[in-house]
């Protein structure tokens, strides 16, 4: 006997006995919108406002180490300026110009820093005839410069002096050979211009004079050296710039400055002026922070403070002495 097949079908169950799917409830509405909000934050994100420091100097010509002491030390305080929080809300770039050490040149490279509208500071030239000649132009622009010149300029706003004064210089020159008991011929205001001291020199080694010879800072530099082929060893010269290892920084916070530096300068090693320049572009930095409404502190130049005609109260002041080719700091004169 056979008996009829049970159907597995459900199609006959009742619709009311069927197991439905379980449905999830739907998010509350406010927790989308603050998930789409989210989402588009993270996307749309408003990239920081972007503003450059003008930088001129040499790069060319006689006066180019000056130029390649500055650029390297100048480029490590941005990006020292990129790894802090501060600078979510503010980026810097560096735009740097070449002036050749000439005052026409100086003139017209202040003039296209003075037309981008991005440049809000301005770092340089670095000699004081250059500097002397450039500055009417960011005057007019009302453009701040932070520059390095122990040359007298008449009150102007928005100028940042790091040098010590040629009177700073001469007196403190004086007051050590005073001390040393010796007999100095102080060259303070010997010519500025290079090739003008080298001559200046030869003159005095000429006329047979015995006295310790004293110059300023043009005296310093390796190419003044390497023009008197030899007649400036033994010579001594005063300036407001130090070598690195001279500065009097702590050693972690040197070896981290000397370390940056030749990252940035492909291993060349910092020259007289980059510490100074380091200093000055942060000094840069500060201000044009300052200008957004961003409060600044735990910089390296917090200490720095400048009077009312934009000198840097209580500059450092270093004497040197040219020994085998080599700048020897003798003292820290104040």
């Amino acid at each position: 006997m056979s008996f009829p097949r049970r159907s597995r079908s459900t199609s006959a169950m009742p619709a009311s006995k069927r197991r439905r799917p379980r449905q999830r409830p739907p998010a509350p509405r406010g927790v989308l919108v603050m998930l789409i909000l989210i989402l588009l934050t993270g996307c749309l994100q408003t990239p920081p406002h972007v503003v450059k420091i003008g930088l001129v100097a040499p790069f060319e010509g006689r006066y180019r180490e000056i130029g390649y002491d500055v650029i390297p030390a100048a480029r490590l305080a941005v990006r020292e300026w990129a790894a802090r929080p501060e600078s979510r809300g503010l980026g810097i770039e560096i735009v740097a110009y070449d002036d050749g050490g000439d005052p026409l040149q100086a003139i017209e490279q202040a003039r296209r820093l003075s037309v981008d509208p991005d440049v809000v500071i301005v770092l340089g030239h670095w000699r004081d005839e250059t500097t002397q000649a450039a500055l009417p132009v960011y005057e007019e622009a009302g453009l701040p410069l932070v520059t390095f010149s122990p040359a007298e300029f008449r009150h102007a706003p928005g100028l940042y002096n790091l040098s010590p004064s040629s009177a700073q210089l001469e007196a403190a020159a004086g007051a050590w050979a005073t001390r040393e008991g010796l007999t100095a011929l102080t060259l303070i205001d010997a010519p500025e211009d290079v090739l003008a001291s080298v001559e200046a020199l030869r003159a005095l080694h000429a006329q047979g004079r015995a006295e310790t010879l004293i110059g300023g800072p043009v005296w310093g530099l390796g190419q003044f050296y390497a023009l008197t082929e030899g007649e400036a060893e033994g010579v001594y010269f005063v300036s407001g710039a130090a070598e690195a290892e001279d500065s009097g920084w702590p050693p972690e916070q040197l070896e981290a400055f000397i370390a940056g530096y030749e990252e940035g300068s492909l291993g060349a090693p910092p020259g007289l002026l980059s510490i100074t320049a380091y200093q000055a572009t942060w000094v840069a930095i500060r201000e044009a922070a300052a200008r957004e409404g961003i409060p600044l502190s735990g910089t390296p130049v917090d200490s720095l403070a400048f009077d009312a005609d934009g000198r840097r109260l209580d500059p450092p002041v270093y004497l040197y002495l040219w020994r085998a080719g080599q700048r020897s700091l003798i003292e820290q004169l104040r």
